[in-house]
Formats: C-alpha cells, structure tokens, sequence
C-alpha cells in the first residue's frame, strides 16, 4: 500500500463517526511487521487514528503471522462465515483483486460481508508493473469497473490516485532499482480508489 494510499482512505474514515464505521475488516491485510515496519506509512497513517478513536479493527489473512486476527479465505464457505461473524459496517479490500483469478466473485463476497448501510472499500493498481504476490494477473480497472464487478453496490466515491515513481523505491533502498521498472523512474504509479455502499435495510 502506497502511503498516498493509506491516507486517502484514513481522510474518509476521519469524516466519519466511530459508529457509522462499526468494525472494520481488513481483508488481505498482511502481518504486523508488514504494517509497521515494511511499510510504516500503513499504520501510522491508516490504523493508529483508529486505534486512538477505540475503533475494532479485525486483520484477516490467508497466512499465520503476527498481526492476523482471523486466518480465512473469505473466497470459501468456513472462511467467509468466520468473517461473517464481526458484523463489518466497513471492510478494505487493499490491491488483493489484481492478485486473484475471480476478482469479481472475491469483490462480491467481501460486499457481502458489508453490514447493510456500509462500505466496501477497494483499492487496485490502475498503473503499476507486474509483480507477483504469489502471481499478478494485470488486472488494472477504473473506479467504474471496480463497481461493475459488485452489481447492487453504490459507487460513492471514486479516483485514479497518482503516488510516486520508482525513484522513491529506490532512494529507499537501491538495490530495488530493477531494468523492468525503468520507465516508471519517469510515470507515477496510480492506484484506483472506489468506496462501493450498502443500501441500509
């Protein structure tokens, strides 16, 4: 997650009572480490704000790590009731589609998981090289597509959201400069943001 990223959606989830937020579900959010140390700008941009409104946040993972609340795959049935069971008002699925072969049934099910009158929040590369995670299929929607894929959802929010350019992976660490990636040291990567609502019952 780009820190740009991390602070689009915490600036939305800011302008909102703890309440209308309920329990938020971060599904594919990695470990701990991965949030604090990797990629600092996660925690310290997105996560610390709510844990200092007392807002629940439950991490879920495919992996057992440190930091994962819930190991499920929410793409199957004993997984999906796991995640079923925290009453999400808001669940982030964050740059997981462009990882699955089924991005449209893997959006489905996490809208499913919406308590009626919450939001879905999705972010996706929209222009970003290959990079496996274990695979990258390439897919790179717009905020409209994103929504095409969960049909009864209200797009409320959209953008195709410029970050940074190779030059900052590398000025972070230079043994990250990578041939492949030439031409994005000169093109920001961009990522697609799109917050897709529940009806209320």
């Amino acid at each position: 997650m780009f820190k740009k990223e991390a602070a689009w959606i915490a600036q939305r989830l800011a302008l909102m009572d703890a309440a209308d937020i309920g329990t938020i579900l971060n599904v594919g959010s990695s470990s701990e480490p991965f949030r604090t140390k990797t990629q600092p700008w996660i925690d310290e941009e997105l996560f610390a704000p709510l844990r200092a409104r007392n807002i629940p946040v439950v991490h879920v993972d495919l992996k057992n790590e440190p930091g994962v609340d819930l190991i499920a795959n929410i793409g199957e049935e004993a997984g999906f009731a796991a995640a079923k069971t925290y009453k999400p008002r808001t669940v982030m699925l964050c740059n997981i589609l462009e990882h699955v072969h089924e991005p449209d049934k893997i959006a489905q099910r996490a809208f499913d998981l919406v308590e009626p009158g919450g939001r879905l929040i999705i972010s996706v590369p929209r222009s970003y090289p290959h990079h496996r995670d274990p695979f990258d299929t390439m897919f790179r929607p717009t905020p409209e597509e994103v929504a095409a894929l969960v049909p009864d959802a209200t797009l409320t929010e959209r953008e195709i959201l410029p970050t940074h350019t190779h030059w900052l992976d590398v000025w972070r660490n230079p043994k990250k400069l990578q041939r492949k990636r030439a031409k994005w040291l000169f093109v920001k990567y961009k990522v697609t943001m799109a917050v897709l609502e529940k009806k209320a019952a």
